[in-house]
């Protein structure tokens, strides 16, 4: 047909959705600044953790490699991640949390490699429980995840070397993008909205050790990674009678 376009949707997810954002917006009369991005949040890790409760807004204490949806703009994610890192203490300026370490997508032996005790399982065994829990998200009222299996976000490497091979790491971090996990649905969530997310562990898990035995010199770090598409300036910023239609306040 004279004039048509033919979206290939089969080929790269991320490619497919954004094509597709287009054309329905344009279809609608909006001609939308949309773009790759990713949310990322990082948690420390307490002995005893049984859940990590969190927003995609900005956060109190941010660290610098975290970034957030910003109230104007909405997020349609298509992928997300669960990794550990070790923060070390004990080096000048903190460096961990500057970028010189990399985040781990199962509970690696040779890193988190605490012993178990005769009463507790060990460090890595203890941070399994986190690849053995649920997911859940909400977008105000709307039920966005529920209750998805962290499980599939338990990503170890395809390739490794043996600890003590000559010359190379016993843990190495996992090629770009082969941490991620696509979502059942892309859910898009506005910036105004309170976006929320809970980390449910394992029940009944083991979990005094999930932090190591030396945690004033190192500290364990939980980092959930949600990619995606960001939308410019497409939430408007939550008005006066939006606020009066809540029922948070009277006036």
């Amino acid at each position: 047909m004279k004039n048509s376009v033919e979206i290939n949707i089969g080929l790269d997810r991320e490619a497919a959705m954004l094509a597709r954002l287009r054309q329905l917006l344009i279809s609608k009369g909006i001609y939308a600044n949309i773009q790759p991005f990713e949310i990322r949040v990082e948690k420390a890790i307490s002995s005893g953790d049984v859940s990590f409760t969190y927003e995609l807004a900005r956060r109190a204490n941010m660290t610098p490699r975290e970034n957030y949806l910003v109230d104007n703009d909405a997020f349609v994610m298509l992928s997300m991640a669960i990794g550990i890192f070790k923060e070390d203490n004990s080096q000048t300026g903190n460096f961990s949390r500057g970028g010189n370490t990399f985040p781990l997508y199962y509970p690696d032996v040779n890193f988190f490699n605490t012993a178990g005790t005769g009463v507790n399982v060990s460090e890595a065994a203890a941070l399994e429980s986190i690849y053995n829990g649920f997911v859940t998200a909400k977008s105000d009222v709307t039920e966005v995840l529920f209750r998805l299996n962290t499980e599939r976000f338990r990503k170890a490497p395809r390739t490794q070397y043996t600890v003590g091979a000559a010359g190379f790491p016993a843990t190495l971090p996992n090629y770009e993008g082969e941490q991620y996990q696509d979502v059942p649905m892309p859910a898009l969530f506005e910036g105004k909205n309170d976006n929320q997310f809970s980390l449910k562990i394992a029940q009944k898990s083991d979990t005094v050790l999930i932090n190591g035995d030396d945690q004033s010199e190192f500290q364990n770090y939980i980092v959930i990674q949600h990619r995606g598409l960001v939308i410019r300036q497409y939430s408007e910023p939550t008005t006066i009678q939006e606020i009066r239609n809540s029922g948070l306040v009277v006036g």
